[in-house]
């Protein structure tokens, strides 16, 4: 089992740099071919959008703008490309850049997303993860701001016994058969710990029938949101990837109450972090 496409959206900005050359490594890792998406959508000046009117002047500003930052992401994108030994394609459009993205993927086995922005503004140019991960129906490889290269030697399966979990497991089977250690790691509250350690305990030997080696932890979330204690086993085993179902909750509970999926797709600073819905 292994990725043969992977899609990564690609705009002509300069924290998009390091992403693309991340899509591009991990294509060369797996023989995948590499597809480039490039989608942008008018962002109105906000004084414009505080009055409720545009101008036909600056309307035309902004579709020139926007052709020439698809225009600019498209060469760099071509530049890369070449480098990738299957082959790459470039597809592009004027629309928001998530539901571009999410279209495209039909021919992908993998989409590769910036992390979650903390505010809302400047989403004209950006696929916020998250709306990739709920329209997509692929797994997504959410990857930190500089990091231009994955090392899934290591690798955090954060685990809670739900579907979407479950389907993250299978949706990374090409990065857990490669890596060198992975650890099934469930936090809980300390009344279900002996349930727990039997879940881990069956979601390793499932990878083992795979030809993975794991290992298993169990930790009380105490206090704490599980999250932090999720990202600190990572970085105690030196993850170099967090793999996690997305949005076992509504997602609409977790904007509000906040939850897993949000501060993965936010709060991962060492690991890419590699959701499934």
């Amino acid at each position: 089992m292994s990725y043969a496409s992977i899609l990564t959206h690609f705009a002509a900005e300069p924290e998009a740099e390091a992403r693309l050359m991340l899509a591009a490594d991990l294509a060369n890792q797996f023989d995948a071919a590499l597809i480039g998406v490039g989608a942008e959508f008018f962002e109105p000046p906000s004084i414009a959008q505080s009055v409720g009117y545009v101008d036909g002047e600056t309307l035309v500003a902004e579709a020139t703008a926007v052709r020439d930052d698809l225009q600019r992401a498209k060469v760099r994108f071509l530049e890369i490309g070449k480098t990738v030994r299957a082959g790459s394609d470039w597809r592009a459009g004027v629309g928001l850049p998530w539901e571009l993205v999410a279209e495209e993927a039909r021919a992908a086995d993998l989409i590769v997303c910036g992390q979650d922005r903390p505010d809302r503004w400047g989403l004209h140019n950006h696929a916020n993860p998250g709306d990739v991960l709920m329209l997509a129906g692929r797994p997504v490889l959410i990857a930190p701001a500089k990091l231009a290269k994955i090392d899934a030697s290591s690798v955090l399966v954060a685990w809670k016994d739900t579907r979407e979990s479950r389907r993250a497991v299978l949706d990374a089977m090409p990065f857990l058969t490669r890596a060198k250690q992975v650890l099934i790691a469930e936090v809980c509250e300390r009344a279900d710990e002996e349930d727990a350690r039997s879940r881990t305990a069956d979601v390793a030997e499932y990878l083992g029938r795979h030809g993975v080696k794991c290992s298993t932890a169990v930790r009380e979330c105490g206090h704490g949101q599980p999250s932090a204690a999720l990202l600190q086993m990572a970085a105690m085993q030196d993850a170099g990837l967090i793999v996690a179902g997305g949005y076992g909750h509504a997602r609409f509970r977790e904007w509000v109450f906040g939850g897993v999926t949000r501060d993965l797709l936010a709060g991962a600073t060492r690991a890419a972090v590699l959701l499934s819905h």
